[in-house]
């Protein structure tokens, strides 16, 4: 069997959806067949590893709205071509194709421009509220990675729920910890928070108010470590913190790489989640690889994945996260106790389960 795999919207390997890329991808290589990986321009040399064949879209496609442009209206053609039997598109909330020879599977990860007024500019949201439903339902199969991303495709796409594939992600495996980060930002003893710098979806200021609300002793015994990207509208967060009474005890680490992620979560004290909506949430499983004891919001994908092995909190209450923070540093037993679940938890998640899944739709294809 042939696949067209689609790799746009990147994101420059600086996102979750990255991740997402590069792990299913790398499962891709375990299976029989044969595939053809689709990529922007400047994620050639990250999945050159795989040693797949490639179709590269020209540079001047690389950047977000011409990446869509070209993704809608000139990748369709390639599926002209008898040798592809399936495309399969990881970033399916992100990048469509106008039409299609073969059959189309989807992968939505998230619909959170729905959930989060202010999350994109009006034109962006006009394209999201508008043509993004119609060109989703011109998928053969919609994957959602959560059960939360599941109902708001049928909510807002009208979609019937059994049509939508449930397909949980898999829980990352990060490489041996480089720790040369902690000795770079002198850190010691740290509350961590893993997310791109997204205001206000991912709730830094959120955040930031109940890191300030803790008694003192905390505040003075424990760094708020902050790691991620700069995204677009990143400036309130930088701005609130830059003005905070805490501002010299709060860390931002920017983008880091794998191996300095992996010393982050390994010598944090707790790991904090307080996003205001997430299509799945890989860092909390990441988290728990690491024996991390977590708190997390208690909305959307969130409760899915924590289950019963975090805290859960109002994330508009930073009364609400600044307690469940308070609980987990001052009660050992119950930390303890979150992680013991945390490691009975993460084994519900595969990457091999997960591309099993989309290569049985694949192959359903190939049969009819």
């Amino acid at each position: 069997m042939n696949i067209l795999v689609s790799c746009m919207g990147y994101d420059s390997g600086k996102s979750g959806i990255s991740s997402y890329m590069t792990n299913v991808v790398r499962e891709f290589k375990n299976t029989p067949y044969h595939y053809t990986l689709i990529l922007e321009n400047d994620s050639v040399n990250d999945f050159s590893p795989m040693k797949m064949e490639t179709i590269v879209a020209p540079k001047l496609f690389s950047k977000s709205l011409m990446g869509m442009i070209w993704h809608m209206l000139i990748l369709p053609f390639y599926t002209l071509k008898k040798k592809y039997d399936v495309i399969i598109i990881l970033a399916a909330s992100r990048r469509y194709l106008a039409f299609s020879r073969i059959p189309q599977i989807g992968i939505i990860h998230d619909l959170s421009p729905y959930r989060i007024k202010g999350k994109y500019d009006p034109l962006r949201m006009f394209y999201l509220k508008k043509l993004q439903p119609w060109l989703g339902r011109q998928l053969d199969s919609i994957v959602a990675i959560s059960q939360s991303t599941r109902d708001d495709i049928a909510r807002y796409w009208h979609i019937p729920v059994d049509k939508i594939t449930l397909n949980y992600n898999g829980s990352n495996t990060l490489p041996p910890p480089d720790t040369h980060i902690l000795q770079k930002f002198n850190l010691r003893q740290y509350i961590l928070y893993v997310s791109r710098l997204e205001h206000p979806g991912k709730n830094h200021i959120g955040l930031f108010k109940a890191y300030e609300t803790l008694p003192p002793d905390l505040q003075q015994k424990y760094q708020l470590v902050i790691a991620g990207a700069e995204w677009k509208g990143f400036e309130p967060i930088k701005e609130y913190a830059s003005k905070s009474r805490q501002r010299k005890r709060i860390i931002f680490t920017g983008f880091v790489s794998a191996a300095e992620l992996a010393a982050l979560y390994k010598n944090a004290s707790i790991f904090v989640f307080p996003s205001f909506s997430e299509g799945f949430g890989l860092p909390l499983l990441e988290a728990m690889n690491f024996e991390i004891p977590c708190a997390c919001s208690n909305c959307t994908s969130m409760i899915e994945i924590a289950a019963d092995a975090a805290l859960l909190f109002d994330p508009s209450s930073p009364a609400e996260i600044q307690n469940s923070i308070q609980q987990i540093l001052l009660h050992p037993s119950l930390a303890q106790e979150l992680v013991k679940r945390g490691n009975k938890q993460k084994t519900l998640f595969s990457w091999k389960k997960h591309v099993d899944t989309l290569l049985r739709l694949a192959l359903s294809y190939q049969k009819r």
